[in-house]
């Protein structure tokens, strides 16, 4: 043990109070024992506490001292609780602030229009024209959803939409043919399978209890007996479509 050392020790070092742990006390004093003005050093500071313990002992302590001290203690601690609160609010407050402004910048900032992607709108432009047929549009439903249907033998001139419809949860092809001139017909043509639904038990005869004359008429068609096309349509008879006895 060094003297700077001793003579920090020898503050904590007071007789009847065991301020330091043994083994220190055991080092200290063989230090003392080896250094004379350490030694000395503790000797004065020991005459001095003799000298002014009695004259503390003697002044009089006055009634609730210790009440009010440790009262101003725990207010003391208390308000150094209260400022760290405080402070933390204040950080917390901050930080929300600036995440509500980053949120605000997110949702207000202009984002500038994406470029008009022509060579993706021409590509989608060619395999429409070239799904302008019955074989188009059977490759079309086959690559795109893995879907295979024949196709109804109309005018395709006249098509002017197919996609996959949702028929009592089911996938199902639908053609929208439109020709709009003195001949008016509009009809959707729905390719229904076996696999998806119970065909025996659709029978062409079904159809008259649509032809109320206010709203669209039905035709069920059953070439196969894999498939059959369910059609309503409105306007002139579905032969301006396609005028062959397969529809009589």
């Amino acid at each position: 043990m060094d003297c700077r050392t001793a003579r920090f020790l020898l503050d904590f070092h007071r007789p009847d109070h065991g301020e330091l742990p043994p083994e220190e006390v055991t080092e200290l004093e063989r230090h003392l024992a080896g250094c004379t003005d350490c030694d000395a050093a503790g000797r004065a500071e020991r005459r001095f506490d003799e000298t002014l313990a009695p004259t503390m002992r003697d002044v009089p302590v006055p009634d609730g001292l210790k009440d009010r001290l440790l009262n101003r203690l725990r207010e003391e601690r208390w308000s150094v609780v209260y400022r760290r609160l405080a402070r933390a609010g204040r950080v917390a407050a901050v930080a929300a602030a600036l995440l509500v402004g980053v949120l605000l910048w997110n949702h207000y900032r202009v984002v500038p229009p994406p470029q008009l992607n022509l060579p993706e709108i021409a590509k989608e432009e060619r395999e429409q024209y070239r799904s302008l047929s019955a074989s188009g549009v059977e490759n079309w439903f086959q690559s795109k959803h893995q879907v295979t249907m024949t196709a109804p033998p109309l005018n395709y001139r006249y098509l002017a939409d197919y996609r996959l419809a949702d028929v009592q949860g089911k996938p199902v092809p639908k053609l929208s043919f439109h020709r709009d001139d003195p001949s008016y017909v509009r009809a959707n043509v729905y390719v229904v399978t076996q696999a998806q639904f119970d065909l025996n038990a659709l029978k062409p005869e079904d159809a008259n209890q649509f032809d109320s004359g206010d709203g669209p008429h039905l035709k069920i068609w059953h070439p196969s007996p894999e498939f059959a096309y369910v059609i309503f349509y409105d306007g002139n008879d579905l032969d301006s479509l396609m005028p062959t006895e397969e529809w009589r």
